[in-house]
């Protein structure tokens, strides 16, 4: 599979429903993480709260997904186990000084974070701009890139 049909199974795999709960904390970052590379607790600075995360392997790699809700809409953040993927052809974005790709025509965006690769959509009334936003957000350096 190429670079691009990775991501798309990422965010394929990230539109299930979630099959655990998340223990609620304080601060930036969440209790949960990839190799070390932990979620972001966006419920403080936006609003989005984390309820739930899912496991899945997508060709051999561990893939771990957050859901944030808000309002009723829900956004999905996906880490990637292991080295970074290909990046799929698509525009880019920027959000806090970091270059997201924009992963076809909708909201979705994918990046680089300390050498893993992640994927963020959102449900069809949120804004490829507040995808972008909450992907970038680095939380004065507690969410480290």
């Amino acid at each position: 599979a190429g670079g691009a049909r990775t991501v798309r199974d990422v965010l394929d795999s990230a539109g299930t429903s979630p099959a655990a709960a998340i223990a609620p904390s304080g601060g930036s970052l969440l209790p949960v993480s990839v190799e070390g590379v932990r979620f972001p607790n966006y419920e403080e600075k936006f609003g989005w709260r984390a309820v739930g995360r899912r496991q899945d392997e997508i060709d051999g790699r561990d893939v771990t997904t957050v859901f944030y809700e808000r309002g009723g809409e829900r956004v999905s953040y996906s880490i990637v186990a292991g080295d970074a993927l290909d990046e799929p052809e698509g525009e880019d974005v920027e959000a806090e000084g970091t270059r997201l790709r924009r992963v076809g025509a909708g909201n979705a965006v994918t990046w680089t974070r300390l050498g893993h690769t992640c994927v963020m959509d959102g449900s069809a009334a949120v804004s490829l701009a507040a995808v972008a936003e909450l992907a970038g957000w680095k939380a004065k350096g507690d969410v480290a890139f």
